[in-house]
């Protein structure tokens, strides 16, 4: 229901406020979502899901750019495994373009071989083109390319 909120609040005032991504390891409190000092607070991820729904080019914008500013070199690995940024290329695009940003640093390079481990048992199937991707670019990259 929050996000429903949002949406009307944000169609009246173009006013929007995003919750932490859950991969922060801060949960929202009662304070973030019920402060009627300002806009009802939001997931980035669903309010980016309703954008996509009711075509809204500016609302999409806003929420990419919210989920962008909390990737860390600590949650960009639970972010691009996960089935949300498997259901949107632009998202996809964006947090890979992140992670090769970043590619030695030791989070990355340390967390990597957990999440291969997941997708080889199967876990993870629906990140199968996020693996593709991440694998062609991984080659591209060795190969000069």
């Amino acid at each position: 229901m929050d996000s429903w909120n949002a949406l009307v609040f944000y169609a009246y005032t173009h006013q929007i406020r995003f919750l932490p991504l859950k991969s922060q390891g801060r949960s929202a409190t009662i304070a973030d979502v019920q402060d009627t000092s300002e806009p009802p607070a939001c997931s980035p991820k669903s309010m980016y899901r309703m954008a996509m729904k009711y075509d809204s080019t500016e609302l999409k914008a806003l929420a990419i750019s919210d989920i962008q500013s909390k990737l860390s070199t600590r949650n960009i690995l639970e972010e691009l495994f996960s089935r949300f940024t498997s259901r949107y290329p632009e998202i996809q695009t964006m947090q890979l373009d992140f992670v090769f940003a970043h590619l030695k640093h030791s989070d990355i390079t340390a967390g990597l071989p957990f999440w291969v481990e997941r997708f080889g048992r199967g876990e993870l199937k629906e990140c199968t083109d996020t693996f593709l991707q991440l694998v062609g670019r991984l080659v591209s990259n060795v190969s000069g390319g």
